[in-house]
């Protein structure tokens, strides 16, 4: 076998376990080409790869020649300095995610070719332990793939608890559907869906309810009103709109590709799906509707734990919608655990998982905080760390996960007014104004001193009483990220007796050069040093706290 680098002056060295191909200069694609002595009659490709020293990569692809063309997938968010397997098989998801959906016959592959666009750094690398093909028995599934094997009641149960934070009114939704017809929704939306119409006719009006849809929320909500209830209506109307999605959306084309195949929400439809199979488990659901979706439940949880798919549709790697593959991949491997991939797709969940909260979650002195300066999106990915915690003790796999939960958890409850129902509206951050009227719930006292700083956070904390009221000054040097963050270094805010006196200005809209938005997140409107007329930069690393 032939290795050659094609483009980008690249430099081969072989060393024990692996080969090293480094690339330099300004050329923007760069290119690894193993040539086979004779070519293989194959349905797959891969390679288990490691990047390094690279500036930025826009993507990296992975394929072989084809009449004069490169057949291939690509990822678009791969894992720097760590090893990944990157494949691909014909059949795969991920393939006709790529293809618009053709899956070719087994072909005669010559070579196998990996290919970057990005730029390196000094000098940066692509490693390669292993470089394979394989042709797949398309006429026979695996054994252990045409079994069924019961769903353990502690992953039903994780699912479900997790469920229920995220659909808080799926009672009166699913009870809706049952009386009206209308369509249950995210958001506790409810869209008229008559009996002649095929979908709501008003599914495109808005990403999010086509990204719902798609999700199979409404599925999710019914399953869980069967359960509270034991009632087999909302159970059979949850399989059917399962089996009708998978009818027009998964056995056909989906015109909607953006959404039909969204990463967000092709994890938490992979979970709605492993939901109704433990559902149709417990009450007897026909042989054929189980294998067809247990097949389903398999094709999801491998897209998923490809690196082709994985943040497929977002601009950077290190992003909650990843999360949620990974968590959606976790609860297969443990309602699966005898499928011979579960235990790697188990290890690649949970180090993905673990690579994303060392760079988006913040430990810091007995506390956990979400980098994007924003203490409402920290308590909404405290509810996704909630349920990674508790799948990873599923796992009995060894890792943090279940200790950054927690101290997510605790910094939350830290950081509330002495009225915990109200908490400094940092960032994008909704904020509930001051009442009209006395606040009891905000006049009990602490009893105590305490000074808390997190220098690592960027938050500074005193809570006190003054003639036996409360008080919570706070200040704020989050720096760590720009996503979500207002001008607000050093800024102050001042809760004492019941009313929020120096507030944080909070949060409007997400049109953000909009006139109130534009107020809002400016210096302008906070607590802290403000020049006018002179530019504010946002960048990490700009302001910090010491002490205690």
């Amino acid at each position: 076998m032939t290795a050659e680098c094609l483009s980008g002056g690249g430099t081969l060295t072989t060393l024990q376990d692996h080969v090293s191909c480094a690339f330099r200069g300004g050329a923007g694609s760069y290119q690894l080409r193993l040539r086979l002595p004779r070519a293989q009659v194959a349905s797959g490709v891969g390679a288990r790869i490691r990047l390094r020293g690279w500036e930025y990569i826009n993507y990296i692809c992975i394929g072989y020649s084809w009449k004069e063309a490169f057949a291939h997938v690509k990822a678009a968010q791969p894992a720097i300095d760590r090893w990944f397997d990157f494949l691909v098989g014909h059949d795969d998801l991920a393939w006709g995610w790529h293809h618009d959906w053709a899956h070719p016959e087994d072909r005669e592959i010559a070579d196998i070719r990996l290919y970057i666009k990005g730029a390196p750094g000094a000098r940066a690398y692509l490693d390669v332990g292993e470089m394979l093909l394989w042709q797949e028995d398309r006429a026979a599934l695996p054994d252990w793939l045409d079994r069924d094997q019961p769903v353990p009641e502690k992953v039903v149960h994780a699912i479900e608890a997790y469920e229920r934070k995220c659909f808080r009114s799926y009672t009166a939704q699913a009870q809706e559907f049952l009386e009206t017809g209308k369509c249950p929704l995210y958001g506790e939306t409810m869209l008229d869906w008559p009996a002649t119409a095929t979908l709501p006719p008003g599914l495109t009006d808005t990403g999010t309810y086509q990204y719902s849809w798609h999700a199979l929320h409404a599925a999710t909500m019914l399953m869980l009103r069967a359960h509270d209830s034991g009632e087999t209506g909302p159970l059979f109307a949850a399989r059917e709109f399962v089996a009708g999605w998978i009818e027009r959306s998964y056995f056909r084309p989906d015109p909607n590709l953006k959404y039909a195949w969204y990463d967000h929400g092709t994890a938490e439809r992979c979970l709605a799906m492993v939901q109704l199979y433990a559902v149709g488990q417990q009450h007897g659901f026909d042989q054929r509707f189980m294998a067809r979706l247990r097949r389903i439940i398999f094709r999801h949880a491998q897209l998923l734990a490809s690196e082709v798919f994985y943040a497929g549709h977002q601009p950077t790697r290190y992003h909650n919608h990843a999360w949620f593959q990974d968590l959606a991949l976790l609860a297969v491997t443990l309602a699966f655990p005898s499928w011979p991939c579960s235990q790697g797709w188990g290890d690649t969940a949970l180090s993905r998982l673990e690579d994303q909260f060392a760079k988006l979650i913040q430990r810091d002195n007995g506390y956990a905080v979400f980098v994007e300066n924003s203490i409402g999106y920290h308590h909404g990915v405290q509810r996704i760390l909630e349920f990674a915690g508790n799948l990873a003790m599923l796992s009995g796999r060894d890792t943090p996960i279940p200790a950054i939960a927690e101290e997510l958890r605790t910094f939350s409850e830290f950081f509330r007014y002495p009225d915990p129902r109200h908490a400094l509206s940092q960032g994008d951050t909704f904020r509930l104004p001051n009442q009209n009227t006395a606040n009891p719930r905000g006049q009990i006292p602490y009893g105590r001193r305490e000074v808390t700083v997190l220098p690592e956070a960027g938050y500074a904390i005193v809570k006190a009483d003054h003639e036996n009221r409360p008080f919570m000054l706070t200040m704020l040097a989050t720096s760590l990220s720009k996503t979500h963050k207002h001008e607000d270094n050093l800024a102050l805010t001042l809760y004492f007796d019941g009313v929020e006196w120096l507030i944080d200005p909070s949060f409007h809209s997400h049109e953000y050069t909009a006139p109130i938005p534009a107020y809002l997140r400016s210096a302008a409107a906070h607590n802290c040093v403000f020049v006018p007329d002179l530019p504010y930069a946002l960048e990490p690393g700009l302001a910090w706290l010491e002490g205690g």
